[in-house]
């Protein structure tokens, strides 16, 4: 035999022996015992290089396997097979597949045979070194994992169990770890699938969604294992249990396995989705979101699936709120694709929102990666997906079908769809480049459902930041495409449902104008006008005329620009010029457009050419003026600067005159030819030439202002309008006045250029027949415009003095009664004010001029076309000497209130002093080239300086008249005359005293006044000579600070007393204030008292920009900005000194004041964010100086512009003076001033606001950053300024500041935590509102309970936000401030003062324990010792929370210090001397062990037997609530009643011993009660000691005299005797204690006391032979006591005998009934039935004796006699029962006791017998007298006789029946 050959026969043998052992085996113990030792070695030889070896084995396990099937309780060593399988010890180089594969075979079948506890034991073995097995072997032991983990008990939370099952479950690798929880995640991916019956095999590479089929394989096929339903959730829920309950450290480190339980078909995903809930989601952990993104895609080159879609969506909303999932683009494009695709609705929509997501947070990145400049196709693909999807539900309109799922959600989804479009496209320049998206968007608004174009509206806009770099190809396409949808109406007027689609379209299609083209787009600028039209929504209108408007179009341009800009540029402060379109290109654009519509009826054109012409006269006009510096500039007022310039500013005018006389080409005329079509609307032949549906008045102005600046070569080509403008004038009936107007002042103009035009000719001539026919308006209104021009024009040749006098007596005659005189003045005033009267001799002229004046003097007053032909005339004054008469009667008018009058008024009164010098007469010149000669000729002629002086000293002496009109009046003309006669020498030298007028004005109470007259001041500061302005400067300024010299030199000056308003004027209760005066302020204090001037013009005055000719002296103002701008940038100094005073005044509390320094500020400063910036110190530096200063306005003032500087610049920049800034924030909430105090809140609200911002490290804030601030800021809020400031306000707030501050810092406050509790504690106090307190203290007043109120104080303030805070400081602090914390929680115990603040540190202790379990133990002492101190406090509530807090404590204590403060909790219980109240005290120990047991078990089980005990004897505690309290605890700490005070009752008796006698009665009540139910409980188990023990004690208790509650130790005495009745009666020693103490306390004195212990010593007595005579005692006494308690009942009995009949039957029923006598009966009863043991017939009764029969009888007849009492049923049935008590046991004849029994039936008869005797007691009498009769047959007949005597008076067959069942 070979060597091999041996080798394998040795191998046979071992097997053979093996199986030899396993088969003798004959019980299952042997047979276990067999296996333990040879099962895993014969597994080894699996691994044998020998078939025949192996196949021994083989045979053997079938042996094995076969008996383990019969033998269930058998079983394995499954420790021994694990192992094994992990570490086979096989030779080297030998196969351990099948040693592991069957090693765990048997260790799975052998799980099940384990106990619970064994089955835990093995977890861990099962688990350590998992990951490094081999994948089949892997695969078992997961599986026997699994099994495991079925019978998996979880520990509780917080308890010790849970850290011991920590402890056991921790693994020593963290691969293990991973491996165990990532297959326990893929595990709740697996579908169940069952084998095939038929092949008997588990079914092998299917897939499950989430899972290859290698991993389905590995639950499956490499187990060994398929699952049903049922298994499969019963395995996971045993997983989840496990997973969630000790398997890892940190919880968050199941949050990818949760994240995929949570949507588990099984319940297990609700309670998934609550331990999610208190995890807190890793949103931006890249090794967690990819695990879910590789969920949600799957993966095709491992072959799995996505997992299924209700995982997806759950995946989706993880996704949306991560950063890190939006970095990959070709996995979002995957999630994208298959989301889009998916044909779950809620799937597709939480894609779509991803893909928004997407798009707001990374869409920048996915367009082109960061190190390649390559496009990606991410957005295409996508919005090529959503495209796709749109067309496939229906396009361009939704197609709704039965297929189609519910409504709602589909509109949804749709709406969902355009939006994420619209995302996609704001991304993605690409995506608009060639507007095939546009072009989508736009069909799909105008085709699809009305509910989804707000959603398409949004997506187009988002578009909109891409359009202006659109190509030039792309932009004209874009123009074809918006014109499509602007310029007609056809649809809308023939499809009237399509209105809201054409809306939408419209809107989206303006806002693309606006934003892709410049402004200086003709075409684009042409798109807002057609958007203008009527018949447009506002919102397209709005949008439109901010399209035409500069300043709005560069915010709109601004707002859609995707580069950086200023603050100002995005809010269009910084005004720029914007290029407008090139006039001429616009003109011939409109013209081209209209030749192009003329034929189109519905162009809408037609509706907007007024806006077009309007926007061609604005263009002409901008054009005019551009490079130059005017008045017009971009701002949001730029429309209406431009519509007054063009009227009254004469550099405006000259700039358009210069440009409009300058073209000449033929595009304008034929401009001016289409808008004079427009304005007279049909021609000389009545057909319409208009080509707008609407004629508006622009067209009118605007013909006007160009042909008045129109070359006469121009104005010629025009002369064929002259017949339409002449017969426009025909409808004088229809058009107003300034139509008309207008068009006479056309015609005459177009008429100078060619006098001798034969339809000039033809309307002059109409002058010629005055005699016969009557000039008609019209011919008026033309003569009148045209003469007069001709006449200046010196073209005289149909300017006859005829013609000339015809017209004029003309309109005399008609002036008076005419409808329309108001144009006659008009038309006289054309004729005056141009010379035509100097055309007439002068005598005519005169009466003319005097008729004239004579038709006016009594109508001037408030009517300004009067006053204004009073001007026209006025110039003829001088040559009439009338002079005073012209002035004089307009002086009248000062009295007028109308200020357009009074403006009017000025502008005559200049005219008057000035003469044609008067720029209100030149400014009306409009005859062209023909003009500066005509204003040369006229100002020669017309002109007198004379008058200036004249006019100009009456006006100065009326400015110091004190009647108010006039004042206003004097004012308004001093302004007019400075204002048109400026360049006037005379006004020059008045120019100081016109200075001091105006300054006199600035402090009337007058609104208006004031405003003229600082723009008096402006104007005059301006034409001043150098030396004159010097001067003006010097007395400004002597006047503002030196009051004294001010009003020696000169009145009308103001200083700082000058009482600027009337009393009572503006009363704001700290006196009146003045804008002006404060712009003097700011003026002086920055040091150049000229400045005033410059900020008076630029003031903006309300009251002259309200008014129509006001608003011309307004216009000016902005011409002293540029000086004061280059005067700052220059002077550093000044700008130094005046930026941080004009910065505080912009927030004076005035808002007069605050508005007009604004309007400095915003004039004066373009880059006003830059400006702060730079000078930031300065400014802050003046506001924390004016906010003490001693003025209140300065202080709100100063607070209100600090709380704007702190929020518009960064943190860093006031950091170093946050604690200034904050000490002044806090002072200005204490002001003395409300609405400083206001201000003040506002302020540090927002300050409290930026400061958690600043430290809010969820925001991004570093830790270092945050812990930085905290130490420079939360000492000043602890300190006396902050939390403990005097002020109430200012306490409260800080206090919620720092509130704010906890929950955003993170780990940056735990080094201030325990201060920051310490002073929050005593806080709770102080914060609660003393209105509480006060009802607590005084409840008895309000008839409330005062605990109540205290336990509704207590309970409020766990729940208060202040004690949340504190609950965050200690949870999340660490053991570092450990110390800290102890000792500043003890010092806040000891400080507080009030009850919120007490419990609120008995609470924060509570915190401490729960949150450093551990390391608190080593201070557990003195806390202890603590709380047992405040169990002490007065108030209930308090002594209660700190009881509560002792059970916490107790927790953290060793066994030495709990039994330590255990037994002086017991002292204290009966410590009777305490400072509480003694019942109060017992309760709050009761609530205090209760604490103890609830929160700190072990250690009250380690303490038991000194608490037991107490909780006994507590249960018995006078006071009910607090006997209720220890009954409950009693309840829950004793497992049973007797048993656990047999078990502790050598305590119980100690603790007893020591109280039974102590001074305070209500104790030994208790301990007489816990005696007694002692006594009761005991039985003769117990041993000699302790029965002596309890003996003595009882005995010892009855020493002294008699107290409440003392029975009870008598009846426990008695008890006692009787249950150890054995013992007492052979301790004869102990006996005469016994019958001594009884015997003394029944001879007491006290009738009470001795009535409750008699029936007990009657007891006593029945159960021992009487040798002593104890019983006659008893007699007596009963006796005694019957007597005595008949006594006290015998008033109602002798009241009752004493009546008469009638009376005493009703009264007898009353008092039998009462209360009193019933009790009386009761105890009397059972007093004599306690005789029954001794009168007892019985030969065993030792004691008994015919002597106590005979008493007993006498007893009960004598409770017959009513005279104890009235007997009732009672008194009659106990008679019966006593009677056979007494007989039961009578065996034996004794004629004395025959004839006494005799008696008592006789007694009992009687009584029994009446008609009132209820039926229960006649039957238990005929029972008795059966037993009787039974018992004592000599008496049988007596007893049938009574029988029948019965049954004859009451013959109730019940009765009857009984007595036949008895016998008789």
């Amino acid at each position: 035999m070979d060597t091999i050959t041996a080798s394998e026969k040795k191998e046979l043998d071992l097997i053979e022996k093996v199986e030899l052992r396993l088969a003798l085996s004959d019980t299952t113990e042997k047979f276990e015992k067999s296996l333990n030792t040879f099962l895993a070695p014969l597994l080894l030889k699996l691994a044998s290089p020998y078939a025949s070896v192996r196949q021994a084995v083989f045979n053997t396990l079938k042996h094995v396997l076969s008996r383990l099937s019969s033998l269930k309780t058998l079983r394995l060593p499954v420790a021994a097979l694990i192992i094994q399988a992990k570490s086979p010890s096989i030779p080297e180089g030998a196969d351990p597949k099948n040693v592991r594969l069957y090693s765990l075979l048997l260790a799975s079948k052998g799980v099940e045979r384990l106990t619970t506890s064994e089955q835990k034991a093995l977890i861990p073995e099962v688990m350590k070194d998992i990951s490094r097995m081999s994948r089949d072997t892997a695969a078992r032991l997961f599986h026997i994992l699994c099994k495991l983990l079925l019978s998996w008990v979880p520990p509780l939370k917080g308890s010790t169990e849970e850290n011991e099952t920590k402890e056991l479950l921790k693994l020593d690798s963290n691969e293990d770890l991973e491996f165990i929880l990532n297959y326990f995640t893929k595990f709740f991916l697996l579908k169940p699938a069952k084998p095939n019956p038929q092949a008997g095999v588990i079914p092998r590479g299917y897939t499950s969604p989430g899972l290859s089929s290698d991993d389905v394989s590995f639950f499956t096929y490499e187990a060994g294992i398929s699952f049903t339903s049922e298994q499969m959730f019963e395995f996971k829920r045993a997983i989840f249990k496990f997973s969630c309950n000790g398997l890892v450290e940190d919880d968050n480190k199941l949050i990818k396995f949760l994240s995929v339980v949570c949507t588990d078909e099984s319940s297990i995903s609700d309670s998934a989705i609550q331990f999610l809930k208190r995890l807190q989601t890793p949103y931006e952990d890249s090794d967690f979101i990819n695990f879910l993104i590789n969920l949600f895609t799957g993966d095709k080159t491992r072959g799995v699936p996505p997992v299924k879609h209700e995982l997806q969506e759950r995946i989706l909303t993880i996704l949306n709120n991560s950063i890190v999932a939006t970095q990959d683009p070709d996995k979002v494009l995957l999630i994208c694709s298959i989301g889009l695709n998916s044909e779950f609705y809620k799937l597709k929509s939480f894609c779509l929102l991803f893909i928004r997501h997407v798009s707001r947070n990374n869409g920048d990145q996915l367009v082109h990666k960061p190190e390649t400049s390559e496009p990606l196709d991410y957005h295409t693909n996508i919005a090529s997906l959503i495209r796709n999807n749109l067309h496939s539900e229906g396009w361009p309109k939704l197609q709704l079908g039965s297929s189609t799922p519910q409504f709602n959600n589909v509109i949804l989804q749709r709406r969902l769809q355009y939006e994420t479009l619209g995302d996609i496209i704001r991304k993605d320049f690409d995506m608009v480049k060639d507007l095939s998206y546009i072009e989508f968007l736009l069909d799909s608004l105008n085709g699809d459902l009305i509910e989804f174009s707000s959603s398409i509206q949004e997506s187009l806009v988002a578009a909109t930041c891409h359009l202006p770099l659109l190509p030039e190809a792309s932009k004209a396409k874009l123009k074809t495409i918006l014109r499509k949808y602007l310029a007609d109406d056809y649809q809308l007027e023939n499809e009237p449902e399509t209105k809201e689609r054409i809306m939408a379209l419209r809107f989206i299609a303006i806002k693309f104008a606006n934003v892709t083209f410049e402004f200086n787009d003709t075409e684009a600028r042409f798109f807002n006008i057609l958007g203008t039209s009527r018949t447009n929504r506002f919102d397209i209108i709005e949008e439109s005329i901010k399209g035409l408007h500069p300043h709005w179009f560069r915010i709109n341009k601004a707002a859609v620009n995707k580069q950086f800009l200023k603050t100002e540029e995005i809010l269009g402060t910084k005004v720029t010029d914007t290029k407008f379109p090139d006039s001429k290109e616009m003109s011939m654009f409109i013209i081209n457009e209209l030749e192009l519509n003329k034929e189109n009826e519905t162009s809408v054109l037609r509706s907007t050419l007024n806006c077009a012409v309007r926007f061609i006269k604005q263009c002409i006009i901008m054009e005019a003026i551009s490079g130059k510096q005017t008045v017009i500039v971009q701002d949001e007022d730029w429309s209406v600067r431009t519509e007054k310039a063009v009227e009254m500013d004469p550099i405006v005018i000259s700039y358009i005159s210069s440009f409009i006389s300058s073209i000449t080409d033929a595009w304008y005329s034929k401009l001016l030819k289409i808008i004079c079509s427009e304005f007279v609307v049909k021609s000389s032949n009545g057909n319409i030439i208009a080509f707008s549906k609407y004629h508006d008045v622009v067209f009118g102005k605007t013909l006007l202002l160009f042909i008045k600046f129109t070359k006469l070569t121009v104005l010629y080509s025009l002369e064929p309008l002259i017949t339409d403008l002449y017969k426009y004038l025909d409808g004088t009936a229809i058009l107003n006045d300034e139509e008309l107007e207008m068009c006479a002042n056309i015609l005459a103009i177009i008429s100078v250029s060619c006098p001798n035009s034969s339809n000039v000719t033809n309307i002059i001539s109409s002058l010629d027949h005055i005699e016969t026919t009557e000039i008609s308006l019209r011919d008026m209104f033309a003569n009148a415009n045209i003469l007069p021009r001709l006449y200046i024009t010196n073209q005289l040749e149909n300017v006859t003095e005829a013609r000339v006098l015809a017209l004029i007596k003309t309109i005399s005659n008609n002036i008076m009664e005419h409808k329309s005189k108001k144009i006659l003045y008009r038309l006289m005033g054309q004729i005056g004010k141009f010379g035509l009267f100097c055309h007439l001799p002068k005598q005519k002229r005169e009466i003319i001029v005097r008729t004239t004046i004579d038709l006016l003097k009594t109508r001037l007053l408030n009517d300004e076309f009067t006053v204004e032909l009073w001007g026209c005339i006025a110039i003829y004054a001088n040559e009439f000497n009338l002079m005073d008469e012209f002035y004089g009667t307009l002086y009248e008018t000062h009295v007028s209130k109308q200020i357009e009058y009074l403006f009017a008024s000025g502008e005559t009164l200049s005219i008057i002093a000035g003469g044609w010098t008067s720029t209100v007469l030149t400014d009306q010149v409009d005859v062209g080239e023909h003009s500066k000669q005509v204003i040369d000729k006229l100002g020669a002629h017309f002109y007198n300086e004379a008058n200036v002086s004249y006019v100009l000293d009456k006006i100065l002496h009326s400015c110091d008249s004190s009647k108010p009109s006039l004042r206003k009046a004097s004012c308004v003309w001093l302004l007019s005359l400075v204002q048109f006669l400026k360049q006037n020498p005379i006004i020059i030298q008045n120019a100081k005293e016109i200075h001091n007028k105006f300054m006199k004005f600035l402090g009337d109470n007058d609104e208006l006044i004031q405003d003229t007259s600082s723009r008096g001041l402006s104007l005059i500061y301006e034409i001043g000579t150098g030396d004159l302005r010097e001067d003006m400067v010097k007395g400004l300024l002597k006047s503002f600070t030196n009051s004294t010299n001010a009003m020696s030199m000169q009145s009308g000056t103001l200083d700082q007393e000058t009482k600027l308003f009337e009393p009572g004027t503006m009363n704001t209760g700290d006196g009146s204030i003045s804008t002006y005066k404060d712009i003097l302020n700011l003026a002086s204090e920055v040091g150049d008292p000229s400045l005033v001037y410059k900020f008076m013009s630029l003031a903006k005055s309300s009251s002259l920009w309200s008014s129509r000719k006001g608003i011309a002296f307004g216009l000016g103002a902005i011409m002293s900005k540029s000086s004061l701008e280059n005067m700052l940038l220059e002077d550093t100094a000044t700008a130094t000194k005046l930026i941080p005073k004009l910065y505080r005044y912009r927030f004076d509390p005035y808002s007069a004041v605050a508005r007009s320094m604004t309007d400095i500020w915003n004039s004066l400063i373009s880059d006003s964010s830059n400006v702060i910036s730079k000078y930031f110190d300065v400014i802050l530096e003046e506001l924390l100086d004016g906010m003490s200063d001693k003025e209140w306005r300065v202080r709100e003032a100063s607070t209100n512009g600090l709380l704007n500087l702190v929020q518009s610049q960064p943190n860093e920049k006031f950091a170093d003076r946050i604690l200034d800034i904050w000490t002044m924030g806090f002072r200005t909430m204490d002001d003395i001033k409300e609405s400083v105090r206001e201000a003040g809140v506002k302020f540090t609200t927002v300050l409290g606001k930026i400061l958690a911002r600043s430290i809010d490290i969820s925001k991004g804030v570093s830790s270092e950053r945050s812990k930085k601030i905290l130490d420079s800021i939360l000492p000043f809020f602890l300190g006396t300024k902050g939390i403990n400031s005097d002020a109430d306000d200012v306490r409260k707030f800080a206090l919620t500041t720092l509130i704010e501050l906890v929950k955003n810092t993170g780990d940056s406050i735990k080094p201030f935590a325990p201060k920051l509790v310490y002073e929050f504690t005593l806080l709770f106090s102080s914060i609660e509102p003393q209105v509480i307190n006060y009802l607590s203290l005084n409840a008895t007043n309000y008839n409330v309970d005062s605990k109540i109120i205290d336990v509704h104080r207590k309970n409020g303030i766990t729940s208060s936000p202040l004690f949340e805070t504190i609950d965050k400081l200690i949870s999340h602090s660490d053991k570092k401030n450990l110390i800290d914390f102890v000792d500043y929680s003890m010092k806040a115990v000891k400080k507080s003062i009030g009850l919120p603040s007490k419990v609120a540190s008995a609470q924060v202790l509570v915190l401490l324990a729960k949150r450093f379990v551990i390391e608190l133990a080593p201070y557990s002492g003195k806390l202890l010792k603590l709380c047992l101190v405040m169990l002490d406090d007065r108030n209930e509530s308090v002594s209660h929370s700190f009881a509560t807090t002792f059970g916490y404590m107790y927790k953290i204590s060793s066994v030495e210090k709990a039994a330590k403060y255990g037994n002086k909790l017991v002292e204290k219980y009966f410590d009777i001397d305490g400072s509480n109240d003694f019942s109060t005290s017992k309760r709050t120990v009761g609530i205090a062990i209760e604490s103890i047991l609830d929160h700190a078990s072990s250690q009250f089980g380690n303490v038991a037997n000194i608490f037991m005990p107490l909780i006994f004897v507590a249960c018995n505690d006078v006071v009910k609530e607090n006997a209720e309290l220890f009954n409950k605890i009693w309840t829950d700490a004793s497992s049973t009643g007797s048993g656990t005070i047999k078990l502790y009752l050598d305590e119980i008796l100690s603790i007893l011993s020591k109280n039974i006698k102590s001074n305070n009665f209500d104790v030994r009540k208790t301990c007489a009660k816990s005696i007694q139910i002692v006594s009761e409980k005991v039985d003769t188990n117990i041993n000699s000691k302790q029965r002596k023990h309890l003996f003595d004690l009882s005995i010892a208790s009855l020493e002294g005299r008699t107290w409440d509650g003392k029975e009870m130790m008598v009846e426990a005495l008695c008890s006692l005797a009787i249950t150890f009745k054995d013992d007492v009666s052979q301790d004869i020693e102990l006996k005469e204690k016994i019958n001594k103490s009884l015997k003394v306390e029944v001879a007491r004195t006290n009738k009470m006391y001795v009535k409750k212990i008699i029936l007990f010593y009657a007891e006593y007595l029945g159960a021992f032979e009487d040798k002593e005579g104890n019983i006659d005692q008893l007699l007596t006494v009963i006796n005694d006591t019957i007597q005595e308690v008949g006594s006290s009942n015998d008033g109602s009995v002798d009241a009752t005998r004493k009546e008469t009949v009638s009376s005493q039957n009703e009264n007898e029923i009353t008092k039998k009934a009462s209360k009193k006598n019933i009790g009386a009966e009761e105890y009397i009863l059972k007093l004599i039935d306690a005789l029954v043991p001794f009168a007892k017939i019985s030969m065993t009764n030792m004691n008994f004796k015919v002597e106590y029969l005979q008493a007993l009888l006498h007893l009960i007849a004598k409770c017959f006699d009513n005279n104890l009492y009235i007997y009732t049923w009672r008194t009659q049935l106990s008679s019966c029962e006593i009677g056979k008590k007494l007989i039961s046991d009578y065996d034996s004849n004794s004629d004395e006791i025959d004839k006494i029994l005799s008696s008592y039936w006789e007694v009992v008869f009687q009584n029994n017998i009446t008609k009132e005797t209820i039926e229960n007691v006649k039957l238990q009498m005929i029972n008795f007298g059966s037993l009787l009769s039974q018992k004592v047959p000599n008496l049988k007949s007596i007893i049938e006789e009574s029988m029948r005597r019965m049954t004859d008076s009451d013959p109730n067959p019940r009765l009857v029946l009984e007595i036949k069942n008895n016998g008789f």
